[in-house]
């Protein structure tokens, strides 16, 4: 799946905090072939992903969350919240902005890299939590970060996390890990 079609696939299901209901799968689908390791752990009511390519070197670790805030009365929505529509140009759905499309775009930067550079000299690993959004009650990305930074012991990290400024009007994506945009 491109950038596009990914976002709207997550976009398209309604995993309101702290329920992933399916994100997970998907995500894991995609980047297995990438030869990503891929563990799902749950505690409480939360879900974590934790996917890891390669064994050497640093590690380069892009933090996000697949859950949503509940979309409020639908009726006011100019779509469905979970339609994952284009309205004028932009892609309209609940977790568009925060951060069904981010993980999307790291997904896809990801597989372009990987083509180009299919054994890097360090780790690339994707963190992911079903509950950002909700109550800490229902559990959070706590225990699965300290389990990671003990395995790191906390000198290797980068942590990308939250969307980043809206897209210009000619589709680019940014390929971080090369410092290159691909048109």
């Amino acid at each position: 799946m491109n950038t596009l079609e990914l976002a709207q696939k997550l976009i398209s299901i309604k995993s309101i905090s702290p329920n992933d209901n399916g994100c997970f799968k998907i995500i894991k689908d995609e980047i297995i072939g990438l030869g990503f390791n891929v563990e799902i752990s749950s505690y409480s009511n939360v879900e974590n992903l934790l996917a890891k390519h390669g064994s050497k070197g640093k590690i380069f670790c892009f933090l996000g969350h697949t859950d949503v805030v509940p979309s409020g009365p639908e009726d006011q929505w100019i779509v469905d919240p979970f339609s994952a529509q284009i309205v004028d140009n932009s892609l309209v759905g609940r977790g568009a902005a925060d951060m069904k499309s981010s993980i999307a775009a790291f997904i896809n930067a990801v597989k372009i890299f990987l083509a180009d550079n299919p054994d890097p000299p360090f780790q690339i690993w994707i963190l992911l939590t079903s509950n950002e959004e909700g109550e800490i009650s229902d559990g959070k990305i706590d225990k699965i970060i300290a389990e990671v930074l003990a395995y790191s012991n906390c000198k290797t990290f980068l942590f990308k996390y939250q969307p980043i400024p809206p897209a210009p009007k000619k589709p680019i994506i940014v390929d971080a890990l090369k410092q290159t945009s691909h048109v």
